[in-house]
């Protein structure tokens, strides 16, 4: 009986890492990361103000590192 068996359900493990479609996946997993995606909502009555707030935010967002000192935003969006 097997007592440690596991089952991988990650279907990238199961193609060879030099296939392009692997290959694709793990740049779109490093660009937009694979964890959590954060939405920050910013309300005011003024546009104009929220758009100052908004960029002067990303900028500081994008410094901010993880304890292995690896970025812990990739990426922003500003919509």
């Amino acid at each position: 009986m097997a007592t440690n068996l596991r089952i991988d359900t990650d279907l990238a493990e199961l193609i060879p890492n030099d296939y392009p479609s692997v290959q694709a996946l793990q740049k779109l997993q490093e660009q937009v990361g694979a964890e959590h995606e954060v939405a920050v909502i910013i309300e005011s009555p003024s546009f104009k103000a929220n758009k100052q707030f908004a960029e002067t935010l990303i900028p500081q967002a994008l410094k901010i590192t993880q304890p292995d000192g690896s970025a812990y935003f990739i990426r922003a969006e500003f919509r």
